[in-house]
């Protein structure tokens, strides 16, 4: 849990630091996203079988786990490439466009 937890504040730093610095977010941070959104569904559709109709569900989470484990290693790699982020462009410059 604890582990989670900093993942967590990782990821949310990481966010407004690319709100707020205008930089753009990294490969790592849409796959923290996405393992995150997959515990979220897994926990939602578990409990709600557990709660209407299988009461003999053993391990329910289990199937997260490796989700869990993307989310944190993920988050982590997030966190420690920040400093390699380019910033977005304010304008057509940087973009490829030429300036008549």
């Amino acid at each position: 849990m604890p582990l989670f937890l900093f993942a967590s504040a990782c990821l949310i730093f990481s966010f407004f630091r690319c709100v707020l610095k205008r930089v753009r977010f990294s490969p790592y941070f849409a796959v923290s996203l996405a393992a995150l959104g997959g515990i979220l569904s897994l926990t939602f559709i578990l409990s709600l079988l557990s709660i209407t109709s299988y009461d003999e569900i053993t391990r329910a989470l289990q199937p997260a786990y490796p989700l869990l484990l993307l989310y944190i290693v993920s988050a982590f790699l997030d966190i420690t490439t920040l400093h390699h982020h380019s910033p977005l462009p304010l304008s057509d410059q940087g973009m490829g466009y030429e300036n008549d």
